[in-house]
This record gives structure tokens, sequence and C-alpha cells, in this order.
């Protein structure tokens, strides 16, 4: 897909969460925030500040693209454990990094009406309090977020996920992060510009 297949998904997106809760954030994530021309894929991370109207979010935004004909098939709906891998299809697996972390989530067949062609679009739904590490986990690349990982648990003692940051303590603790910035500044590493992470 390109940058402007991208943004007409966007803009349709946009205008249906926000209807419908005004009050959403919206973020596209993956290669798209790191500013590649053309993307396999369109993952989005959708967040409420009540944890009330998140709960639902996923199944209300999902609800109403199909019934405005947007939504042709999901790929894969609900939030993957290690108990359910086994649903989940395996090409999603080797091509989502984070598929299996704690976040609900539709993997979606959406038609792009200027060409009505399927387009895979990956809605990530996160509670208010874990949508920084969200879309920080979700931007990528997988090196990108490897390195943050790797240094996070050798040199800070610490677990970065996309649904949180936490302390390798017993009980494991997580700690609040209110923007991505925040967890390079934990982490004690320079911030990266989105755009500077395709490594």
């Amino acid at each position: 897909m390109s940058r402007q297949d991208i943004q007409e998904i966007l803009d349709i997106l946009n205008k249906v969460i926000k209807t419908m809760y005004p009050d959403c954030m919206i973020t596209p994530v993956g290669g798209y925030r790191r500013g590649k021309e053309f993307s396999g894929d369109l993952d989005v991370v959708v967040s409420h500040p009540q944890e009330t109207v998140a709960n639902n979010l996923l199944k209300d935004i999902v609800e109403i693209l199909i019934n405005k004909g947007h939504l042709k098939h999901k790929l894969f709906y609900g939030q993957p454990s290690a108990k359910n891998k086994k649903d989940v299809p395996s090409e999603l697996i080797s091509s989502h990094k984070n598929i299996m972390d704690n976040l609900d989530k539709c993997f979606c067949a959406f038609i792009q009406p200027s060409t009505q062609i399927c387009r895979q679009v990956d809605l990530i739904i996160a509670p208010y309090s874990q949508y920084p590490t969200a879309v920080l986990g979700w931007t990528g690349s997988k090196q990108f977020e490897r390195s943050i990982r790797n240094f996070a648990k050798k040199e800070r003692k610490m677990t970065f996920a996309s649904h949180g940051l936490f302390l390798n303590v017993v009980p494991r603790r997580r700690v609040c992060v209110t923007s991505e910035k925040d967890v390079f500044d934990i982490l004690g590493i320079p911030w990266v510009e989105p755009e500077m992470r395709n490594c």
C-alpha cells in the first residue's frame, strides 16, 4: 500500500471511530509511522481515556465497520495468549512481532473504497495507561524493538513490551509512563524519531 492508500483508510477509520467516541486517540504505527513509502498492511493503535469505554472499544469499532461495509473479513479477533496461540494463523504470527502481547486486536480485511481492494488493517486496542508503550512497541522496526527489549533487560533489569514497561522484581511491577519519550527517559537512552527506527 502506498501512503496515499493508507491515508484513505485512515480518514475512514478516524471518521467512523471519532463519530462514536470523539475522545479516542488513534495512531497509525508500523512502517507508515516510520515514514516508509509502501507498507504491506496498516497497524493502528486506538485508546480512550475512560476505562469503561476502552473495554468495549474493539467490539464497537469492528461492528460499525462491518455494518458500513468497510470490513470484509476478520483474520483474527481477540487477545492471543499462549493457551490459544494455536488458533492464530501461523502467517500472522511470523509477520507480527507483537501478536502475542496482552492487547485486544482485530486483524481484518478492509475494503479500500477507491480501488475495491482488500487491505490488511490491524486494529490494536490499548488501555489508556498502556497507550504509550503500545504505540512504541507497534511502531517497530522489529530490530529496533528487539534492541530496546534487550537493553531494558540487560542494562536496566526491566521488561519492555507493547503492553507496558515493568521492573523485574518479585512481584513484577509496572512502571507508569505517560508518553513514548518517558520510556526512553526511564531507560536512559536518547529519543529516536519514528522515521529513524528503520533498522
